[in-house]
């Protein structure tokens, strides 16, 4: 989408900022899960 008056941008995939959102995505997604099914399960009781 190119927004009128606005340069775009270039985003590169092996860029530092994907790979670190990659790993945090990959080291706190499973205990983010975990915690928001813990917490989903108390709220349903």
């Amino acid at each position: 989408m190119r927004v009128p008056g606005f340069p775009s941008l270039t985003f590169r995939a092996d860029s530092l900022l994907v790979q670190c959102c990659i790993a945090a995505c990959v080291w706190y997604g499973p205990q983010d899960a975990a915690a928001v099914g813990l917490m989903y399960w108390l709220g349903r009781q």
